[in-house]
């Protein structure tokens, strides 16, 4: 996978230490933003530090690439998408900043990873996940070609939502 992505309005690229204190104050510590995911809001700067490490060390592993996206005309962290290899699959997932929702950002993000993934030669699918209720997250994956294969009945937890494992729905988009 290229190191930095280019689209539109958008650039995407790897994470720097630098980014831990934009997007701690920016998205990681709002419940909103993480209201559907399986993690918890980072509290403290130093979650957040550590988030960026392993990004920036599973990008040099090649074990995950995770890019910040950014406006090309500043590049501040708005928001991040990445993409896991899986053999012949590919995970892709993202998050924004609350700032950055309903702009189409996620969409144009994503579309550029999917259809970056789907031009390696060893990549047939990419595939993500998202809870039932996630609504905004459902359209952004149908915007960039995914199809609804299915839903996973009480898959994951939502600590943010409570204790109970909740269903998610999987989309995938093939080659």
């Amino acid at each position: 996978m290229p190191d930095v992505l280019r689209t539109w309005r958008l650039v995407l690229r790897p994470f720097r230490t630098d980014d831990a204190a934009p997007i701690f104050n920016r998205w990681a510590q709002d419940p909103e933003v993480w209201r559907y995911l399986r993690e918890r809001p980072r509290m403290l700067l130093d979650h957040t530090e550590r988030s960026v490490q392993r990004a920036i060390e599973g990008r040099r592993q090649g074990t995950a690439f995770p890019w910040v996206l950014g406006l090309s005309t500043d590049e501040l962290p708005l928001g991040f998408v990445g993409l896991v290899p899986e053999g012949h699959m590919a995970q892709l997932s993202y998050m924004l900043a609350r700032d950055a929702w309903g702009r189409g950002y996620a969409t144009e993000a994503a579309r550029a990873v999917v259809e970056a993934a789907l031009e390696l030669p060893r990549v047939y699918r990419v595939w993500a996940m998202c809870d039932v209720d996630n609504r905004a997250s459902a359209r952004v994956l149908e915007k960039v070609g995914m199809e609804r294969e299915g839903t996973l009945r009480r898959y994951a937890v939502r600590p943010n939502l409570g204790p109970e494992p909740r269903d998610a729905h999987l989309y995938a988009r093939v080659r």
